[in-house]
């Protein structure tokens, strides 16, 4: 994957990525994934503004934030 690849973090909406034993995040930079009910476009925009706000401070490196 292209983000872990580059030392990005991906954020994605995939429920897969929820599975740590399908895709394990210890060799990543870490995994952001999102729950959002409908994936509009305003509520992505908004999740993804407050969940960088609560996770300003912590790292992701080698984990999964739901």
């Amino acid at each position: 994957m292209f983000a872990i690849e580059s030392g990005r973090i991906p954020l994605t909406l995939d429920a897969d990525f929820g599975n740590v034993l399908r895709f394990p995040p210890a060799a990543t930079p870490g995994v952001l994934r999102l729950k959002i009910d409908p994936p509009t476009e305003d509520g992505i925009r908004e999740q993804i503004e407050k969940t960088l706000h609560i996770l300003r401070d912590t790292s992701l490196v080698g984990g999964l934030a739901v």
